[in-house]
């Protein structure tokens, strides 16, 4: 019963890492970050089933203001599962439930829903102290623009941080348009 089976880590700023075990009760639910820790202090989250916590830490970060009704919110969740058979299932059940809840509240939110190893999420978590649905919003960023740095970024919001990717991904395909556009 409190053997770690499923990650779920989900990234607002703040940051919460879930660890449920294989019956999707959860174990274990911490704040990654100040902000984090404010957020999982309310609600009994623990050994409430994975979805259930999930609705509770998505309530908190509405009412305490992290996700709000009247401007652009993102929200990455990653999910690192033992069996990965269960994995594709599970993020859509996640993902199912964060927009149900969002919209309950009439919060307008990019969900990012992603699957990483455990080993991934272990070395973002211990060495950088982010979840690795941010470390890997990072690596993209760092892949558009090497000059960057995780420890530069890894404070950053994730809305901050995917709205970069997108500016520079825009940038790359206007600079495709006029290569193409000068040789033609």
């Amino acid at each position: 019963y409190n053997m770690p089976y499923t990650y779920v880590d989900l990234e607002i700023n703040p940051s919460v890492e879930i660890t449920s075990n294989i019956f999707d009760r959860l174990i274990n639910v911490r704040g990654l970050n100040d902000d984090g820790q404010q957020l999982v202090l309310q609600g009994g989250i623990k050994n409430r089933v994975l979805k259930e916590g999930i609705d509770i830490i998505l309530s908190n970060a509405v009412e305490q203001g992290y996700l709000k009704r009247d401007q652009e919110n993102a929200i990455v969740i990653t999910v690192s599962v033992k069996d990965s058979s269960k994995a594709e299932q599970l993020e859509k059940s996640i993902e199912a439930a964060a927009a149900e809840k969002l919209q309950s509240y009439s919060v307008n939110s990019e969900i990012l829903i992603e699957e990483t190893t455990v080993d991934n999420r272990h070395e973002a978590v211990i060495e950088y102290g982010i979840t690795s649905g941010k470390m890997n919003l990072i690596n993209k960023l760092i892949e558009k623009d090497p000059s960057l740095k995780i420890e530069h970024l890894k404070d950053k919001p994730v809305k901050d941080i995917m709205k970069s990717i997108k500016e520079l991904k825009r940038s790359e395909e206007d600079n495709d348009k006029n290569d193409e556009a000068k040789i033609n």
